[in-house]
């Protein structure tokens, strides 16, 4: 079985690069509430089209595998390194991945 990380690698940047342990204190959030909204649109303006074109690839991909709640945490979470809760912002994994997802495609 291939490692998410081999399978993902534009996700394993995006997620462990953007959403590391520090994401909420590394940006200049000007009086705001921290939003995963605001630095996936980060990631998208400061990387190259095709980098981020591969991760919306990626992310799509994984996405069309269906599967449940708790293996997308261990594959986000443990696998690809990102330091967000779902949860902790009232959604699931699948919905939070569908939102980053659909601001990557704008």
């Amino acid at each position: 079985m291939t490692k998410p990380e081999a399978l993902y690698p534009k996700l394993k940047y995006f997620f462990s690069a953007y959403f590391h342990q520090d994401w909420k204190s590394m940006y200049d959030w000007q009086g705001k509430k921290p939003s995963y909204i605001e630095i996936v649109k980060e990631f998208k303006a400061n990387n190259p089209a095709a980098t981020v074109n591969q991760a919306t690839k990626e992310l799509e991909y994984l996405l069309n595998q269906n599967l449940p709640e708790h293996d997308l945490c261990e594959i986000i979470v443990h696998d690809l390194g990102a330091n967000f809760r779902a949860p902790g912002s009232g959604l699931t994994y699948q919905q939070w991945l569908h939102s980053v997802l659909a601001i990557l495609k704008t």
